[in-house]
């Protein structure tokens, strides 16, 4: 079986910070029940139910195109009693109904289990949702037997997929022969405005094999061009500034992501950013919400 595979990070908002597990004991595999869903929808669904948002670490679709937002590491939302140890990973379909798997979902699914068993460098249990509580999910025809056979099948095992490693795990892309900062754009769901920004190269688009790249604008961290909504939040002339000069509403975006006495300046504009003479002032990290 080919380890090619297709990862897409979507960027939704949660209503709370995440915070991540102590421990990792398991996967548990579902399905949505719905067909034409991803990140996006299920992330509105679950907002609807008073969640924090979407509740599954990852979701494989019909074309075999993996998408993620929440850390792999963090409490997910899926099973009852057991967030706390477990991944969720969930299939698009309803295989309640659907009879067979396409060929995309079911591989990228098995190296999606493959990765996340590695990741955790344990052996992970692989059950369904209905192994915990009274439900169907994830369907009588989720090809459950077959999945866990082919991700068990030690002539599969050798080389778990490193485009997962390298996504997921680590959020750098290392420059390979072919790349360019469009298609580095195409393949992370990130501007190339933005990759610019984060990996301080101005206005050039010029790279090269073996450059280190940072490739996402994980909410979580505090980088570069950030954009961040400030509420009534002190602003400051300088790091170590006794008193503040005014509160600040609004838009702005860190002007760099150097923090000094708990201290991080910031712009009002995207075009500002790293430009000298162009900081708006010194705001408390804590003000970033």
């Amino acid at each position: 079986m080919s380890n090619k595979i297709n990862l897409t990070k979507i960027d939704v908002k949660f209503n709370n910070k995440l915070t991540n597990r102590k421990d990792t004991i398991g996967i548990v595999l579902h399905h949505l029940d719905a067909n034409n869903a991803g990140i996006k929808e299920v992330h509105q669904w679950h907002l609807k139910q008073g969640w924090e948002g979407i509740g599954y670490h990852f979701i494989v679709r019909f074309n075999g195109v993996i998408e993620w937002s929440r850390g792999i590491d963090t409490f997910g939302i899926h099973t009852l009693n057991n967030n706390h140890n477990t991944i969720g990973i969930a299939f698009e379909g309803k295989y309640e109904e659907l009879k067979s798997m396409p060929d995309e979902q079911f591989k990228s699914g098995v190296e999606l289990i493959k990765y996340v068993k590695s990741h955790y460098h344990k052996n992970l249990t692989v059950k369904q949702h209905k192994d915990y509580r009274a439900t169907a999910c994830p369907g009588r025809y989720f090809p459950f037997t077959k999945m866990l056979e082919e991700v068990n099948n030690k002539n599969n095992n050798t080389n778990v997929n490193q485009t997962i490693n390298q996504m997921i795990n680590n959020e750098i892309h290392k420059v390979v022969k072919g790349d360019t900062l469009y298609s580095l754009s195409k393949m992370y769901n990130i501007t190339v405005k933005d990759l610019q920004i984060i990996n301080d190269k101005g206005s050039s688009t010029n790279i090269k094999i073996g450059d280190k790249l940072r490739v996402s604008l994980d909410n979580e961290k505090i980088y570069k061009g950030l954009k961040i909504g400030l509420d009534n939040s002190p602003l400051y002339a300088s790091s170590d500034a006794k008193t503040k000069t005014r509160n600040i509403t609004g838009g702005f975006w860190i002007w760099n992501d150097k923090i000094v006495n708990e201290r991080i300046r910031i712009t009002n504009s995207l075009s500002n950013v790293g430009k000298a003479n162009q900081i708006t002032g010194w705001i408390n990290v804590n003000s970033i919400k």
